[in-house]
Formats: structure tokens, sequence, C-alpha cells
């Protein structure tokens, strides 16, 4: 028989402003500047049966929840339409770490693809494959106890 990898896919996306203050291109330089983008979020995790074994508009649900409870600290529900929530210096690839993190907290212990970008114009892509360890809250990631 035929091996078939499946995935489940969903999107999302909220407003946000970072810079890069260390930024060495002159040609880039307002990196080094505070400037606002829509964060695009795409999630990919690997499913075992074709089925609803994670039933996708509840995840989509959980990853809205995610955004919300981390950048937002949880005060701002439906966070597509309010003000831009300041990431500092992260990059598309740290908000991706953060992502997968913290939905490992919330039980998806799973390989995922997470893929940020900036405007849907560039970004990043990361694929995740759990260790089996568990996420802790304190490992190193500002959360401020919204676990």
């Amino acid at each position: 028989m035929d091996k078939i990898t499946r995935w489940i896919k969903v999107n999302t996306e909220f407003r946000g402003i970072h810079c890069w203050p260390e930024c060495p291109y002159p040609d880039v330089a307002f990196l080094r500047n505070p400037h606002r983008h829509t964060f695009k979020v795409e999630v990919k995790v690997l499913i075992d049966h074709d089925d609803r074994d994670i039933e996708f508009f509840q995840f989509q649900h959980r990853l809205d929840q995610v955004i919300s409870d981390w950048y937002f600290k949880g005060t701002q529900p439906g966070h597509k339409n309010i003000e831009p929530v300041d990431l500092g210096r992260k990059s598309c690839e740290q908000i991706a770490e953060d992502i997968f993190q913290v939905l490992r907290a919330y039980g998806y212990n799973r390989r995922m693809v997470i893929c940020v970008s900036e405007d849907g114009e560039v970004g990043a892509e990361l694929e995740f494959e759990p260790d089996g360890t568990k996420f802790e809250p304190n490992g190193g990631l500002d959360n401020e106890g919204i676990l």
C-alpha cells in the first residue's frame, strides 16, 4: 500500500510592530526602526488518519487563542481588528517558535510546519519535530503566566 502523509492546515493573521535594531545592511536600514505588518500565520499539523484526527475549525480557534493569550496577554480576544501588538525585535522565525511552544503546551505535541510572513510577502517557514519533552511555561519565553 502507498504511504500517505496527512496534514491539516489552518491560517490566521494579526497586526504587529517589530524592528531589527542591529540590522547591518544599509539598503534595508528601515528595519532598525519599529514598523507595522499584518503577520500571516499558517500552521500545518501532522495527523494520523483521514477522519478528523484534529478538527481544523477547533484547531484554528486554538491558534487564534494562542496568539491572543501569548501576544495580547488574553486582553483582546478576536485579535484581528485591533491595535497592533508590540513584538519588540522578534523575527518571523521567533514568532513561529513561540507559536509552536505554546501549541505544545496546549497538548499539540506533533510534527508541525509553521509559516509566519510579513504581509503575505516575505517570511519564514519552520518545521518542528517534538522531542517528547514537555513545554515548561518559564522555559525562556516571556509568557507571564498565561498557561
